[in-house]
């Protein structure tokens, strides 16, 4: 029981908001010992353990409390219509024997009459079931109704059957409508491109390409929703609750990687939500060497090659779970590749993939500075380790920064000074040579006129 959003586990209360409910009465009402009523009137009269479909609405209960938590609501909606159809055939099999019985055995055409060669109970109820299958379903002409009674039983029968054959077509309708809405927005998209392929007159392999990724969008997606957008599915949640999924999802691989191992769980918190997924095709780079990184990226399903430039040669491959380019996010002064990438990534088949860009990393990292200067030096010393940093720069640009801002104006100062006397000197010796200049021109107009 939920109160506001909470579950209450306090017995007391629990108690207390039971007997205040209806279902208790409802409870108390189906356990009453009605059997006791056998001694007086005999054990044919079972109805008089009515009292216990009094509990059908645990029933339901159940079912909408599965239908939430399954992990496959498509199947168990099935499931529980199947059930539902033979519930309701059982049902009315019971009521046409139990009709039969009243109205005795084999009396008419219409009631059932049992089979001297075959005397089991399991020939009596399939048999009955036969019957009642078929006037549900209203599948062919059943025998005529011989008096009032039975005339009556049909007709309800028979409302019944209209009744539940609409509910059946209904739930069923309703069931594929849902998953037909997808496959025919899907489908349409799909026809849209066809289109645009053929009034554009685009090349037959490259459309061949974009068929193949329409199909490989159709056989990943099982459950028919042909891949939505991670942010659409999780947007109705509140924050937190996001915040909670995109951690499971992502934190372990980020705490993995050098960079964000000690990093703040806030931070990590935020940057899983800045994570955008992005696909791959075959052979697809996801970078080249040399390229600028402004993206860190993380494999979520299939596999990349490291290449040469070329792309002839593979070195290694990288699985699901890799991590790379985080170090080209950080603006590292000193950078011997200068924030480049320094190798060619390329997909083998499809691969799906999350994307961390540097911008979304700086504008988390504005509120934890201290977070973002220890980021910064542990990537000095990845790149140290690897022998791909400039110690000098690095060195002059850490002492900059530990200036005071004293000290940064005196420097600037200094700075300027310096620039000023250069300019004077190359001023100086613009002067100089246009003199020079004008005396050759003077002494070339003599030259002339003589």
């Amino acid at each position: 029981m939920f109160e506001q959003g909470i579950l209450i586990l306090d017995t007391s209360k629990l108690t207390g908001k039971y007997f205040k409910s209806f279902n208790c009465w409802l409870t108390i009402a189906s356990v009453i010992p009605t059997d006791l009523l056998y001694i007086f009137i005999g054990t044919q009269a079972a109805f008089v353990r009515a009292n216990r479909l009094l509990r059908l609405g645990r029933l339901f209960e159940a079912k909408s409390k599965i239908e939430s938590e399954t992990t496959y609501p498509n199947m168990f909606r099935i499931g529980t219509l199947a059930f539902k159809i033979l519930l309701a055939i059982h049902w009315c099999t019971c009521f046409y024997y139990q009709f039969s019985n009243w109205s005795g055995l084999g009396s008419t055409w219409f009631v059932f009459s049992p089979d001297p060669n075959n005397n089991s109970t399991l020939f009596d109820y399939m048999s009955c079931c036969y019957w009642s299958t078929m006037m549900l379903l209203t599948l062919v002409e059943m025998p005529k109704p011989s008096n009032v009674a039975e005339y009556l039983f049909t007709i309800t029968i028979l409302l019944v059957g209209v009744m539940f054959v609409a509910y059946i077509v209904g739930d069923v309708g309703n069931a594929v409508s849902k998953v037909s809405a997808q496959r025919s927005a899907f489908q349409a998209k799909l026809d849209a491109i066809k289109r645009y392929l053929v009034h554009r007159k685009i090349d037959k392999i490259l459309e061949a390409d974009v068929l193949k990724w329409f199909e490989y969008l159709k056989s990943e997606d099982s459950e028919g929703s042909f891949a939505s957008d991670d942010d659409e599915v999780l947007e109705i949640l509140p924050r937190s609750l996001q915040i909670e999924i995109n951690s499971s999802v992502h934190a372990a691989t980020l705490n993995r990687v050098n960079l964000f191992k000690d990093c703040d769980k806030g931070l990590i918190n935020q940057l899983v939500l800045k994570l955008k997924p992005i696909v791959f095709g075959p052979r697809d780079y996801v970078c080249r060497k040399g390229d600028i990184g402004r993206e860190m990226y993380i494999l979520k399903r299939g596999k990349l090659a490291v290449v040469s430039e070329n792309g002839e040669q593979t070195f290694a491959l990288l699985s699901e779970g890799a991590v790379f380019g985080e170090i080209s996010l950080l603006n590292i002064i000193g950078n011997k590749n200068g924030n480049r990438r320094t190798a060619s990534i390329r997909s083998v088949g499809y691969s799906d993939l999350f994307y961390l860009s540097k911008e979304d990393l700086w504008e988390a990292l504005k509120e934890y500075p201290e977070t973002a200067e220890s980021m910064l030096e542990t990537g000095r010393q990845l790149l140290k380790k690897d022998n791909l940093i400039d110690v000098e720069v690095a060195q002059e640009a850490f002492q900059d920064k530990k200036l005071s801002r004293s000290d940064l104006i005196l420097n600037l100062g200094m700075k300027l000074d310096r620039a000023h006397i250069g300019i004077v000197r190359l001023l100086a010796e613009i002067s100089s040579i246009r003199k020079k200049l004008e005396q050759r021109i003077d002494i070339m107009n003599m030259k002339l006129r003589i």
